[in-house]
């Protein structure tokens, strides 16, 4: 349970989404604010976030079109292309599987660049 999202008597329940809006298990439609912690901006089910995703999942090229891999992938070398083109001064991108490695990777870089310990 996350505790920023209970509300007495009882957490609710989702049964069903819509863009930004929760119905619960009571039946009772929730104007979601809190986004999954803000991962997902565009709310849920966005029509052009599921379509993105239908063509690379229904695509059947596993390597390309995969989801997570923990490798790189010609995906992700596309996409670091275009950060780094938009961000000249970025000269290489570290993607990562989750905020906490983020951070710790961000905690690490800092650490080398001032030669704080």
């Amino acid at each position: 349970m996350r505790a920023a999202q209970f509300f007495a008597p009882h957490l609710p329940y989702a049964v069903a989404v819509t863009g930004s809006w929760i119905t619960d298990a009571d039946g009772s439609k929730v104007f979601d604010c809190a986004n999954n912690s803000f991962s997902l901006v565009h709310g849920h089910t966005f029509p052009p976030v599921i379509e993105a995703l239908h063509k690379v999942l229904d695509n059947g090229t596993v390597l390309d079109n995969g989801t997570a891999f923990g490798l790189p992938t010609t995906s992700e070398t596309k996409l670091a292309e275009a950060i780094t083109t938009r961000s000249p001064k970025l000269e290489q991108v570290r993607f990562t599987s989750s905020g906490t490695e983020a951070v710790m990777f961000a905690i690490k870089a800092a650490r080398a660049i001032t030669g704080a310990r």
